[in-house]
């Protein structure tokens, strides 16, 4: 079924479909696997493996390229539901991460230098996940504006 099919069927754009199918495509090597280049049928579209009739052949010595819906949907399901969570900060947490930049843009320091310059053991960031001047962004903090002088 061409990208073209496929997109009209689930009412998205053809484009949309190709580059899911190749973001979202496995490489994988088997015992038939002879190289480790990769098939010069995967530079065209469809870009994967399941069309190809050599797909569950020994004659094919090339690493294949698959794509599982199932494993895609999956995927994108579990990014979807972590980026719903939230932030893992206790009141107390929230409260001292404020109070650090709001004193430091009190001081006259720009919001993005006083986040950068601080340690971020004294910022409280869970995780490796986030970079501390992203994470800190997104808390919805109260700092007030500095008056400019004329």
């Amino acid at each position: 079924m061409t990208f073209k099919a496929i997109g009209k069927r689930i009412g998205k754009d053809q484009t949309t479909v190709s580059k899911e199918v190749k973001l979202h495509g496995k490489t994988y090597a088997n015992s038939f696997t002879k190289t480790d280049e990769s098939c010069p049928g995967l530079l065209k579209a469809p870009f994967v493996c399941n069309g190809c009739p050599k797909r569950n052949h020994s004659n094919c010595r090339y690493v294949r390229r698959v794509y599982q819906a199932k494993a895609a949907q999956q995927e994108y399901e579990t990014v979807l539901t972590e980026s719903r969570e939230g932030i893992p900060l206790t009141k107390e947490e929230f409260y001292r991460t404020e109070q650090i930049v709001s004193s430091a843009v009190k001081a006259g320091q720009n919001v993005y230098h006083a986040i950068q310059a601080k340690p971020y053991e004294q910022m409280n960031y869970p995780g490796e996940r986030v970079s501390p001047p992203e994470y800190t962004y997104s808390l919805p903090m109260q700092i007030s504006p500095i008056p400019i002088s004329g």
